[in-house]
């Protein structure tokens, strides 16, 4: 019994030994085996560090081509887009000078182009931007315009004030009367009375050096102002010449009785109990004096003219006219004579013949000796009767001629061998 448990415990140590062994190389196996794969693991680890690693500078490399690359690309793509640039900006400037010359050659044969796609829509940008501009600046022309009519509107009142101030400046009289007399019951309202034991000793003037201005010579004169005025005051005074008065203005001298002159007007009327008597000197030495008889004569010294009415004649040369007014303008010797309730009167008087014309009105050149008849015109010489519209008459060469119209041909008739005939002009 004891022996058989003896046999027990024995075999049970020794399968304990047996387990024990077994156990312990197969611990040192796994521990050898842990290490081993630990190994493995590690030196799979390094590789795969290593593999990571390379495919990392791979990685690394390859973006970094790609980096390089896609920079390649982009300068590439950059230039392209900047040269794409330059040649759209080139394109648009060409389409802006071809929708020009569309717009001008359009313009011109008032038809309208239309382009398709984006250059419809940039000649519509384009014809909208001018469009712009073009009101903007018809806007401003426009209100440049307004602008300028005002300036011009303003600038035409100014110089109108100018005129009418220098006007006004022009036209202030002026009375010596050294070694004569001035006495007035008022002395700052006037009138001041002027007198002179010379005949010609009082002397007005009107208006500066020049074509327009007056001389007033005569004996007598008086300078009133209107009432509540002082006659220092110029501008609305009026000087009454008296005593027989001698009008000079650069070649023309007109003899009267009487001369009342008005500042306000600048118009200086000249009278007589019979006749005044103008005589305008020639240019040349070798013309012809110029006289003129009427009523009365009126001076405006705002101009070189003159108006003589009532019964007027003229005489210069071998011319001699008739009429019941006479407006010389000195500058131009041009003397238009017009009769208002008649016609006027002209003759030419000749060696051979003396020719009468008679018409509405006559312009008569009397530094040339040329002269045009208007209306209702007829001129005769000796036994020929000539009628028309108009006559032109130069006395220098001694020819007329006669115009007429389609409907209102000139007639001229031979009395003496009883001809007629008839046209548009004659001569």
């Amino acid at each position: 019994m004891n022996k058989q448990h003896l046999l027990i415990v024995l075999s049970c140590l020794c399968l304990g030994l047996v387990t024990f062994g077994f156990s312990q190389d197969t611990s040192d196996t796994a521990e050898t085996t842990t290490q081993v794969e630990t190994t493995t693991n590690e030196t799979e680890n390094t590789a795969n560090a290593t593999d990571v690693t390379s495919e990392t500078s791979t990685e690394t490399s390859t973006e970094t081509d790609a980096q390089t690359e896609t920079t390649e690309a982009d300068i590439t793509e950059s230039n392209v887009t900047e040269a794409d640039a330059t040649e759209t900006e080139t394109g648009t400037a060409k389409e802006e000078q071809v929708a020009t010359e569309n717009e001008t050659t359009a313009s011109n044969n008032n038809e309208e182009t239309t382009n398709s796609g984006e250059v419809a829509s940039t000649s519509d940008t384009e014809d909208t931007e001018s469009g712009t501009v073009s009101d903007t600046e018809s806007d401003t022309e426009s209100n440049a315009d307004d602008t300028d009519a005002e300036d011009t509107e303003k600038t035409t009142k100014v110089n109108n004030t100018n005129d009418t101030t220098n006007n006004a400046e022009e036209r202030i009289v002026t009375i010596e009367y050294s070694g004569g007399n001035r006495k007035s019951v008022d002395l700052r309202y006037g009138p001041w009375i002027y007198s002179h034991p010379d005949a010609e000793g009082i002397i007005g003037t009107v208006g500066s050096e020049g074509n327009s201005q007056l001389t007033v010579y005569a004996q007598e004169a008086e300078l009133k102002a209107p009432e509540d005025v002082l006659i220092a005051t110029a501008g609305e005074r009026v000087a009454s010449f008296t005593g027989g008065v001698r009008v000079e203005r650069k070649r023309l001298t007109a003899l009267g009785e009487s001369l009342e002159y008005s500042e306000e007007t600048g118009f200086g009327e000249l009278l007589a109990q019979e006749r005044i008597n103008i005589t305008v000197r020639p240019k040349e030495t070798d013309g012809d004096t110029t006289e003129i008889q009427a009523a009365s004569a009126t001076f405006d010294v705002d101009t070189d003219v003159s108006v003589s009415r009532g019964g007027v004649t003229l005489q210069s040369g071998s011319q001699s006219g008739e009429a019941e007014e006479i407006t010389f303008e000195q500058g131009l010797d041009l003397a238009v004579m017009i009769s208002p309730n008649g016609q006027v009167t002209l003759q030419r008087s000749g060696e051979d013949s003396n020719l009468t014309i008679t018409a509405d009105t006559v312009r008569v050149l009397t530094e040339t000796k040329k002269l045009m008849a208007s209306g209702n015109v007829k001129l005769v010489d000796g036994a020929i009767t000539t009628t028309g519209e108009t006559v032109f008459f130069d006395d220098e060469i001694e020819r007329a001629e006669v115009f007429g119209s389609p409907d209102n041909l000139a007639v001229s008739t031979d009395s003496e061998f009883d001809v007629t005939i008839k046209g548009q002009r004659l001569e």
